[in-house]
């Protein structure tokens, strides 16, 4: 049957398909990775993927499709072309809440129905569709929210998904595997651990900095207007991977993408580099801070050889981070940095290293 429905689009995701590993990358020729992440009520929320294969036990019954990871609003397109049923408002009870059906032919000249479950919203109407064409975004309708779908668990993973399912379009007709039939590789199919959600994955920088205290000398109102015509460059930093340690049982991590503008000003009474930072971050703090509480770390920016070791001025960054209110769920805060570096040098040619890791042009 893979061969006979080789026509198949390669992933039901419009874009490259979700990571749920904290700085994880694509795995080359897969369709996305299996669901990992299980909330529980008694909180010992779980990662086990197999739970979320086609064929696996469940409750008395067996898993009738795969669950693919992706955070609610992750868009969805049709893997084939063919006629799309659109339901947008799903009957009370209905288990895969608001979903798609596609009926297509495969080169066998049979017809197959595959279904998208728990979306958060479908596009357009029932219709013809052609493979690619945009159907829906992914979300936490029907049975998929176990209260770590669209806000993260206390591993600050997420349980969202998108169903998959199909059979061959005859009354009675049995659920098929998903990925065997389409030829599609899910990332932690082999993956048979069933343990506490921390212990998914491991972290991969840590850095030990202290809390510090300094001035920063900020540039005349000459150089700022100096800087406002000087080279500027964005980059972006895949901050899921990084996380602090601020002081003994006290940890900073930032789970969010972070931007940084660096402008290298040149003017005839200041020289330096201007630093601003911006963007989400998510805290977790053990033991749990005070309702009022801070902690500032500092780390640096520093250019890169050619032999990947640090060359140039290494240019030290403050990260003040502030507690003063606290939300139900997501304990997401903004985070705005500026920063006078002066007297300092950088080449925004060369390969720059931020927070242990290198920054990525925006």
């Amino acid at each position: 049957r893979v061969e006979a429905l080789q026509s198949i689009r390669a992933s039901p995701f419009k874009d490259p398909y979700p990571v749920q590993k904290p700085g994880g990358s694509l795995s080359a020729g897969y369709a996305g990775e299996l669901r990992g992440y299980y909330r529980r009520s008694d909180g010992n929320d779980r990662w086990k993927p197999s739970w979320s294969r086609f064929g696996h036990p469940r409750n008395g019954t067996t898993h009738r499709g795969d669950d693919i990871y992706a955070r609610v609003g992750t868009p969805i397109v049709a893997i084939a072309d063919g006629y799309a049923m659109l339901y947008s408002d799903p009957a009370p009870g209905d288990d895969l809440g608001i979903k798609v059906g596609i009926t297509f032919t495969g080169s066998d000249s049979k017809k197959y129905d595959v279904l998208y479950g728990h979306l958060s919203a479908v596009v357009g109407v029932s219709r013809s569709v052609r493979k690619g064409d945009l159907i829906g975004y992914t979300g936490c309708t029907g049975n998929a929210d176990d209260n770590a779908c669209a806000v993260p668990n206390r591993c600050n993973g997420y349980s969202s998904h998108v169903h998959i399912a199909v059979r061959e379009s005859v009354s009675g007709a049995a659920y098929l595997d998903p990925s065997a039939l389409f030829g599609w590789q899910l990332d932690y199919t082999r993956d048979t651990r069933d343990v506490p959600c921390n212990e998914a994955f491991s972290q991969h920088v840590i850095l030990e900095v202290s809390p510090v205290s300094r001035t920063q000398t900020e540039p005349s109102d000459e150089a700022m207007r100096v800087a406002a015509a000087s080279p500027s460059r964005k980059f972006r930093l895949r901050s899921s991977i990084t996380q602090f340690k601020s002081e003994p049982g006290a940890s900073l991590g930032i789970y969010e993408d972070l931007e940084i503008t660096l402008t290298l000003i040149n003017a005839p009474t200041w020289f330096g580099v201007n630093i601003e930072i911006s963007g989400r971050e998510r805290h977790f703090f053990h033991p749990a801070p005070s309702t009022h509480s801070t902690s500032t770390i500092t780390t640096w920016l520093q250019n890169l050889g050619p032999d990947g070791n640090p060359v140039g001025d290494a240019i030290d960054v403050t990260l003040t981070r502030i507690e003063n209110e606290r939300t139900s769920d997501t304990w997401l805060r903004t985070l705005y940095v500026r920063e006078f570096a002066r007297d300092k040098k950088l080449d925004l040619e060369l390969p720059v290293r931020f927070l242990g890791v290198l920054l990525e042009p925006a």
